[in-house]
């Protein structure tokens, strides 16, 4: 009994000391708010004179190296604790009042000075004090002269959509041709896109009509969808044919008999050199075309045509432009992809830098800049140098000192590279950037030191799922695996049976099959020490290459409507503009004044 009464009197005071030790975090807690308050009272200046000097709002860009004048600074912090001061009345007062009909319920008011002297009323009401202030910040920060110099256009120029137009005595297509034009054009997306505009002006230089053009990327691709073939793969057919009908006489086939003909090889062809001048067609393919009602054109190399034409010729330029700017337009399917990245791009309210590398395989051959990888690498670039030199693209020696091409500004700049450029100038980690372009060579490791420097490195596959994309491919047949095994041969079969009735075991085990080879497997080539010649293209790659061509679609109207644009390199693996060239000259004619950086390698 005497041992009861201790334990319940060991309850008790373990009860008592649990109370003791509550009330004593209460005191704490409540000297701990009161402390907060007062500082929060006697040091509210102070608290965001440091939090303006760091950033404005967590979204925007932060100017940790721009020169703030006191008078921006002053405005930028009066602005946040205006902002604060608001937010402050509206949770803690609920009476409001009416003014014609409108109720003005908890609407305050606060007057800043500008960064000229000036003074800002700003008025907030209760429902939308949030958005009103996001919009009041992103208002004064796009007037701060940082922001201008980043992100601001260069300055106004008039719009040159003007200067593509016809002229009064522009003359419609005779109704009379001396014939059809077939063309097939084998390349990239830039190839692609500057030999068709090329392939226009001529019809409308030799008065002919032009088939609608057979993009060879996509009709000798396998499994890729029959819906999105040739010319429709990439562009708007209907749309191309309407906005030149006052050019050109476009049609989408060839008549049955010519396409017969076409068909038994019974036509004039032309392997049409790069930038061919208007003499060559006047002199070499209007002969035939007139003679044959029908010539077939093939372009390997992009331009079919002169870049700059003689000035009698200025319409023809002109009709460049309309073709290049207003005819090409990309099928649906692309195009609202491509809107959809743009909008999630934009959704955090932040502007955006597209950024093209240029590091293609083929332009670190043909400028000679394998020392800059020394690993496998090398070997690849050396390999297609050689190839190059064996079928006339260069001329040349194979070994080339790198690193005096780069000095000379042949060679592309590496991504770490440019993102040093983009930090000096004053963009912030923050920043978000969009990498273009079909291959990075060099693999993903190539772009870790971008992605150390800035956390926003996105690109169209971490902006997009797999279904968006299957949209845009079509329905594609289903392939087999390129590296599946073979069945095996009866020689084969005939070993393993005959050792299965081998005497008795123990006996050596048979020699292992032989393994595929697995070949352009995370970015390393095994043929590169077995052999001269680079193996054929499997099924698969060749359907990647059709592919590669909407992802350049995509990366090209992205590219187009950035807030600024950077390329590392502006060459192709022929010598040729490349595809950023192609979006530099979009953006001058849209957009004027973008911002767009040409950098002196």
């Amino acid at each position: 009994m005497k041992w009861v009464s201790v334990k319940n009197e060991g309850k008790m005071l373990f009860k008592s000391k649990l109370k003791l030790v509550a009330l004593a975090g209460l005191v704490l807690s409540v000297l701990s708010l009161l402390t907060h308050f007062l500082l929060a009272k006697h040091t509210y200046g102070i608290v965001y004179e440091y939090h303006s000097s760091v950033t404005i709002m967590s979204w925007m860009p932060k100017f940790k190296k721009s020169d703030l004048s006191i008078s921006n600074f002053l405005f930028q912090t009066n602005a946040l604790a205006c902002c604060e001061f608001m937010v402050t009345k509206l949770v803690s007062c609920y009476s409001g009042f009416w003014v014609n009909g409108n109720n003005y319920s908890s609407c305050y008011s606060c007057v800043l000075p500008g960064a000229d002297g000036s003074e800002w009323l700003v008025t907030v009401a209760g429902a939308d004090y949030v958005y009103s202030c996001w919009l009041l910040m992103e208002h004064f920060l796009m007037q701060h002269p940082s922001y201008s110099r980043l992100w601001a256009p260069v300055r106004h120029f008039e719009s040159l959509h003007p200067l593509a137009n016809r002229s009064g005595d522009y003359a419609a297509p005779e109704m009379q041709s001396t014939g059809f034009i077939f063309v097939k054009i084998r390349g990239g997306f830039h190839e692609i896109r500057n030999a068709i505009s090329d392939v226009v002006v001529v019809a409308r230089l030799l008065n002919a009509t032009l088939v609608i053009p057979e993009i060879q990327s996509t009709t000798s691709s396998k499994g890729i969808s029959t819906q999105f073939k040739s010319f429709p793969y990439l562009y708007n057919e209907d749309q191309f044919i309407a906005a030149l009908a006052k050019d050109v006489k476009i049609v989408k086939t060839l008549p049955k008999d010519l396409k017969g003909a076409r068909r038994k090889k019974e036509i004039p062809s032309f392997k049409v050199p790069h930038g061919a001048s208007p003499y060559f067609y006047l002199h070499h393919v209007l002969p035939m075309l007139t003679k044959h009602s029908v010539v077939e054109l093939l372009v390997h190399s992009g331009g079919c045509l002169q870049s700059i034409l003689r000035p009698p010729l200025v319409e023809y330029q002109k009709l460049r432009c309309r073709v290049a700017f207003h005819a090409l337009r990309f099928r649906e399917e692309v195009q609202n992809l491509a809107i959809k990245i743009l909008n999630r791009i934009k959704a955090s309210g932040q502007p955006f830098i597209a950024y093209d590398p240029g590091m293609t395989r083929d332009a670190l051959a043909y400028y000679g800049c394998a020392e800059l990888f020394q690993d496998v690498h090398t070997e690849l670039i050396m390999h297609r140098r050689a190839w190059m030199i064996k079928r006339g693209i260069l001329k040349g020696n194979l070994s080339s000192d790198s690193a005096e091409q780069y000095r000379n500004g042949l060679c592309p700049l590496m991504p770490e590279e440019i993102g040093i450029l983009l930090r000096a100038y004053g963009y912030s980690s923050d920043t978000i950037i969009y990498i273009s372009g079909g291959e990075v060579f060099g693999g993903v490791k190539k772009l870790i030191p971008l992605h150390a420097m800035f956390e926003n490195v996105v690109d169209r596959t971490s902006l997009s799922s797999p279904l968006e994309w299957d949209k845009v491919y079509g329905q594609e047949a289903n392939l087999v695996d390129q590296y599946s095994i073979p069945p095996p041969s009866d020689n084969v079969v005939m070993r393993s049976q005959a050792w299965k009735n081998s005497g008795p075991r123990p006996r050596p085990l048979p020699p292992p099959p032989a393994r595929p080879k697995m070949y352009n497997v995370e970015g390393w080539w095994g043929w590169v020490a077995e052999s001269d010649d680079e193996p054929e293209s499997t099924i698969m790659e060749l359907r990647t290459h059709a592919h590669r061509l909407l992802w350049e679609a995509i990366d090209y109207m992205v590219c187009t409507e950035a807030d600024v644009f950077i390329t590392g390199f502006d060459r192709d693996g022929k010598g040729n503009p490349n595809l950023a060239s192609l979006v530099v000259g979009h953006r001058l004619y849209q957009f004027p004044a973008s911002r767009t950086y040409g950098l002196d390698r």
